[in-house]
């Protein structure tokens, strides 16, 4: 575990290092921590997996840069277009409101819910509380994240 003392020093080595591109067990080794422990005590505290995050964030920044230049370099077209996708993919993972979730089209809003249902009536039935109807599905529920991608229209008859 990384001592209170060498929390900074600590911290900066591993922003160093992902700005490098290196990877979480390479950086692990490197910092001599054990992989697990680690994550376990950058995810204990909010200001270091923000710090954690963002440095990835910057990466991801970085990797796109990178990707116009390597599209536009010499080389075999195979090998430049799985470079260039690896970078994108590693941006819309670590960057996702800079590069994630739009693939083309107009852009929505989609939204998660975690939702219990509270009553429920027979197969096919739909009502509310309060309605009228007194059968169907009664739901609550939160929102738990958002996110922009592809905006998606269902039309039901």
């Amino acid at each position: 575990m990384v001592a209170p003392e060498n929390e900074e020093q600590t911290l900066l080595a591993l922003e160093e290092r992902i700005s490098r591109g290196m990877g979480f067990d390479a950086i692990c080794r490197e910092l001599d921590q054990p992989r697990t422990r680690f994550l376990v005590w950058l995810q204990a505290d909010e200001e270091r997996w923000s710090f954690f995050l963002k440095a990835h964030e910057a990466r991801a920044i970085n990797y796109v840069s990178e990707a116009m230049g390597i599209a536009d370099g010499e080389g075999d077209a195979a090998d430049k277009k799985l470079r260039v996708e690896t970078r994108f993919r590693y941006a819309k993972h670590h960057a996702p409101g800079l590069y994630g979730g739009y693939e083309g089209g107009a852009k929505g809003t989609s939204t998660t819910l975690n939702v219990t249902i509270k009553q429920m009536g027979p197969a096919g039935t739909v009502g509310s509380v309060g309605s009228g109807v007194s059968s169907g599905v009664v739901v609550e529920g939160e929102v738990v994240q958002q996110q922009v991608q592809q905006r998606i229209e269902v039309k039901v008859p």
